[in-house]
């Protein structure tokens, strides 16, 4: 496993970036995204990246909630044949904004 080195972080509530992979979770995605917004630590952003052309309606349910909270909430699809959820975290850590980066599986 390859060591993953960081800078110090300097402010005191840095913002944490939480990166959901999902591919056909149309029946978790809802309960995922709330279960983060319930959180006491207020400075997050939820990166929503659905992996590989759902069959459900996991993209709809991630603009959605984009479009509820758009200072908070990202959504993105990755077009072409599903790759796995570690391509889909990978895509959604290069948009992160936080000095911590929080990786989900929906």
């Amino acid at each position: 496993m390859p060591i993953v080195k960081s800078k110090p972080i300097k402010n005191k509530t840095p913002l944490v970036s939480s990166v959901i992979a999902a591919y056909n979770e149309e029946l978790h995605l809802v309960d995922c995204i709330e279960y983060i917004l319930k959180q006491r630590y207020n400075n997050l952003e939820i990166i929503i990246v659905e992996n590989g052309e759902s069959k459900d309606k996991t993209y709809a349910i991630a603009k959605t909630y984009e479009k509820k909270y758009p200072k908070k909430i990202r959504a993105f699809s990755i077009s072409g044949k599903q790759k796995g959820p570690g391509n889909a975290w990978n895509f959604g850590v290069k948009k992160a904004r936080g000095e911590i980066i929080h990786i989900v599986g929906a």
